[in-house]
């Protein structure tokens, strides 16, 4: 059995549905060039697998963390947008 796969079940199934969840995708090196020293080599790909393997099992919308900061900006508010344009559908 995979380890993560427990982990992941548990965290599906204690979770509501959310209306959006994003994921900003970051690549391990530039992890570790935005905080040196923070994790070894070994763990930020390790994490980066992780979460990439997150965003289809918890149904996260992933953008591109590593964009000009601007460009990330508008794709969250355009998300969030999304979302609020819909919930009014559903309650008109």
């Amino acid at each position: 059995m995979d380890a993560n796969w427990l982990a992941r079940t548990l965290l599906r199934a204690g979770m509501p549905r959310l209306d959006l969840a994003i994921l900003l995708h970051i690549d391990p090196t530039t992890s570790a060039a935005r905080k040196p020293g923070d994790q070894a080599p070994g763990v930020l790909r390790l994490m980066h697998r992780g979460y990439a393997g997150l965003i289809a099992d918890l149904d996260l919308v992933a953008i591109d963390g590593t964009a000009p900061h601007e460009q990330v900006r508008a794709a969250v508010l355009a998300l969030g947008e999304s979302v609020t344009e819909s919930d009014d559908h559903r309650t008109s």
